[in-house]
């Protein structure tokens, strides 16, 4: 191979930058996860929690989706030196395309929620409902991690699962 080439392939080189970047735009909805033990919000009705737990989710996608339209990253990403861009690596998402990037983790989000909600809706004593749920969605999250970086590892671009609905590429800056 090479030299031209394999220098062109390091640029899709992104799985522990994204990582880091994935971690640094959690971090940045930590304020909402305390605002859930400050108000004891696990005392509430199940309406205000699934409420709470949908705003979340559809706040975190349109967090990504608009920052990848705009700017073509998020804060993670922008810290870490990685940018999005459509496949032709010429210019920033559609609005379009960002929502679609990030539609899958959100379908799978919902779900989670309704599943666990259905399946808590009948007990008693459902204390620690928030501390359950975030056990739940860490585990699914690490199957999401797992299923993503084998499809990464798979191809010479590095895309993801997001990567192919959202027509896009992550590449070093």
């Amino acid at each position: 191979m090479s030299v031209l080439r394999l220098m062109h392939l390091s640029r899709y080189q992104t799985e522990q930058l994204r990582i880091a970047s994935a971690l640094i735009d959690r971090m940045l909805f930590l304020p909402l996860f305390l605002v859930e033990k400050q108000f004891n919000i696990d005392d509430a009705n199940h309406g205000l929690l699934i409420g709470w737990l949908i705003m979340i989710a559809m706040l975190h996608m349109l967090y990504a989706a608009w920052l990848h339209h705009r700017y073509g990253y998020t804060f993670g990403k922008w810290l870490v030196g990685i940018r999005v861009f459509d496949l032709s690596e010429s210019r920033n998402l559609t609005w379009k395309e960002g929502i679609r990037r990030e539609a899958l983790y959100f379908i799978i989000e919902l779900t989670v929620i309704f599943a666990f909600y259905f399946n808590i809706a009948g007990q008693q004593g459902q204390g620690f409902f928030f501390e359950k749920y975030h056990n739940l969605t860490r585990n699914v999250s690490l199957v999401w991690i797992f299923v993503t970086l084998s499809v990464m590892l798979s191809n010479p671009k590095r895309r993801s699962i997001p990567d192919f609905f959202g027509k896009s590429v992550v590449v070093k800056c």
